[in-house]
């Protein structure tokens, strides 16, 4: 069975990038992914595993930039130890509730550890998946991750997100999920604040209301004890009242024509003793 050599070159060039079986034979197909491999060992002069020319790609790439940096060329790669920096960095913005100032950031970094602009322009251009994933272990304990997971809002998906972004990514997504959950946390403590404050009004009119029966009480009461016959000084005596306070408010209600005179009174309830 042929197969298509335009497919075997394109899986070539997947494999020789670190693309993985699963994914290789996925995509083209064993038969692809096989002549691509007896292709590539071929041209190596021997027989490898992915795992295997992998694994020498990566120590001729290191080899390669050892060699470069032995003659006097700077680097245009950050490092793990750059990325932990600079990541950190920026996450003690966004924990100040400051927005990252992504490029500025580089190049104090730059500045601070003897690289040029141009070191700065190129990785502030690129992602940092393998890195990106290191660092996120390493602040994983960070008050702003620590918040994000706190509120629910670090999935996976948003974590994978993170990872395949630039510096500049990082910082857009880690400060508008900051910003978002210090808003609802915000929002949350209005809405208890206020919830406090109906409390304390409802308590507040509650006692007024307490306070008005109360002082209405007594007047209740001394239209039933004259009604029933009994005398100013028996009602003043019995609610607690002033025999003063009590003669003026019957008087009031007789001369409204809501009680009668307390002679009248008697001669229709009879005395009461």
């Amino acid at each position: 069975m042929e197969v298509n050599e335009i497919l075997v070159t394109e899986a070539m060039k997947e494999v020789l990038k670190g693309a993985s079986e699963g994914k290789m034979a996925n995509r083209y197909g064993l038969d692809v992914y096989n002549e691509a491999m007896k292709r590539l060992a071929v041209e190596r002069g021997t027989h490898m595993t992915l795992q295997q020319l992998y694994a020498k790609q990566e120590a001729e790439r290191r080899a390669y930039f050892r060699e470069r940096t032995s003659q006097g060329v700077k680097s245009q790669r950050a490092s793990q130890q750059d990325h932990n920096a600079i990541v950190d960095s920026i996450l003690r913005s966004i924990n100040d509730g400051i927005k990252p100032d992504v490029l500025a950031l580089l190049r104090a970094y730059g500045d601070a550890n003897d690289r040029d602009l141009v070191w700065v322009k190129r990785i502030a251009s690129q992602t940092h998946n393998k890195k990106m994933g290191k660092t996120l272990q390493l602040h994983k304990s960070h008050p702003v991750i620590q918040e994000l997971k706190d509120a629910r809002m670090f999935t996976q998906t948003h974590k994978g997100a993170i990872q395949r972004s630039t510096y500049s990514g990082l910082a857009e997504l880690l400060f508008s999920g900051s910003q978002n959950v210090r808003k609802q946390r915000h929002m949350e403590r209005e809405i208890e604040e206020l919830r406090e404050m109906i409390a304390r009004l409802k308590a507040d009119v509650a006692k007024m209301h307490a306070r008005v029966d109360d002082s209405e009480y007594w007047k209740v009461k001394t239209k039933e004890m004259h009604v029933e016959g009994m005398s100013c000084g028996k009602i003043a005596e019995r609610l607690g009242k002033a025999k003063s306070t009590i003669n003026d408010y019957i008087r009031t209600l007789v001369k409204a024509g809501i009680l009668l005179p307390r002679t009248r009174q008697v001669l229709t309830k009879g005395y009461y003793p």
